[in-house]
């Protein structure tokens, strides 16, 4: 949940990414950031996906950045369009709310010390941040609107994924960009190791958690996979 302010006042809730959340969360994180003047705050806890996922006794560094991006993502959305309802009403008003949430996802997202590579539906890459061109060797260019994060991994671990995911659903998953996205387009992140390869054809262990990216009216927008190397 986003909120304009400083406090979790719920008459300040401007975004909602998961609106029936778990009731004993396992996880509680509040965040606060000034941009342009401007304090928000960000409330995100894990949800019973979370549990299902099995991942809960891991390192939860990676899931408090995927959550914190996940509403970035969502809120920038919900700018956009709020912005086009008012901006009759009040163009500077509308214009600086705008400027603010995209200042807020910037900021994050490319101060971060992890890959965040964000697709849409289909797996084109559409934000590849400045963790991610460092780890990789790519500059954002070179790969956002043009591929998928297929191009980083390696074949043979994609294709051994695709069958332990289709021995566990029952059903075939072919080799590709849906083994990483299998389970996070059912509600659960997928944290798990994988290799990465940098564009100069070198590799590097990380672990990577993927998750859903959806808009504020909780549509499947896409998906956000948040790297840590392995050292």
């Amino acid at each position: 949940r986003a909120f304009q302010g400083d406090e979790l006042n719920p008459d300040k809730l401007l975004i909602n990414v998961s609106p029936n959340p778990d009731q004993n969360p396992l996880i509680e994180e509040v965040a606060r950031l000034e941009v342009y003047g401007s304090t928000w705050t960000f409330a995100f806890s894990s949800g019973p996906g979370y549990k299902e996922a099995g991942i809960y006794g891991s390192s939860t560094s990676l899931f408090i950045v995927s959550a914190l991006a996940v509403v970035l993502l969502a809120g920038l959305s919900f700018f956009v369009s709020k912005t086009q309802l008012t901006l009759e009403q009040s163009a500077t008003e509308a214009q600086t709310g705008l400027l603010e949430a995209a200042a807020i996802q910037r900021a994050v997202l490319d101060s971060a010390n992890y890959s965040i590579i964000v697709t849409d539906k289909s797996g084109t890459i559409r934000l590849f941040n400045k963790a991610a061109e460092r780890m990789l060797g790519y500059k954002a260019d070179e790969v956002v609107g043009k591929v998928t994060p297929e191009v980083i991994h390696d074949a043979a671990e994609v294709a051994l994924r695709a069958k332990e995911l289709s021995e566990l659903f029952g059903t075939p998953v072919a080799p590709g960009f849906g083994v990483f996205v299998a389970l996070a387009e059912r509600g659960i992140p997928d944290e798990r190791p994988w290799s990465y390869i940098r564009k100069d054809k070198s590799r590097f262990a990380v672990t990577l958690c993927v998750t859903a990216v959806k808009d504020a009216n909780d549509a499947l927008i896409g998906f956000m996979g948040i790297a840590q190397e392995k050292k």
